[in-house]
């Protein structure tokens, strides 16, 4: 598919409606800076940046990659899925908010200055974190009153 000549990301710039269908995959990767010496290219696009809320590239993830991403049965030793529930007070819910933007933003540092180095010595890696007020289905009616 050609990319849309209405596209303009630029690092800061969030992709709109006017860059793909609504419920279809992305219909352009970020563009690549011009060629450095040596053939390498460097992503475009601000290490902040964040999707559209309910945007085209937001939907594609909801709808594909989340499912996909959780296939997986994360039982290598380079791999972790953490699933907790409980109840917390509204200030250690803010708490731990807190802690997952910090987390997201070391992780986003991480990358930064991993990029400096050879693509050989680097490897993809995805992380989901997501939370909530929520309780399994069912558990509220086993629960103990008092």
């Amino acid at each position: 598919m050609p990319w849309p000549s209405t596209c303009r990301l630029t690092p800061g710039t969030i992709c709109s409606t006017s860059c793909s269908r609504p419920s279809s995959p992305p219909s352009h990767p970020p563009p690549a800076a011009p060629a450095r010496s040596g053939g390498k290219f460097r992503i475009a696009v601000a290490p902040d940046f964040r999707w559209l809320p309910g945007g085209p590239i937001e939907r594609f993830v909801d709808e594909h990659v989340e499912d996909e991403f959780l296939e997986s049965a994360f039982d290598r030793s380079h791999e972790a899925k953490i699933f907790l529930t409980g109840r917390l007070t509204p200030a250690s819910h803010e708490t731990l908010l807190k802690k997952l933007r910090a987390l997201a933003h070391d992780f986003a540092d991480l990358h930064r200055e991993d990029s400096r180095l050879p693509i050989g010595q680097r490897h993809d890696l995805g992380i989901l974190m997501a939370l909530r007020p929520w309780e399994p289905p069912g558990f509220s009616a086993l629960r103990r009153r008092g």
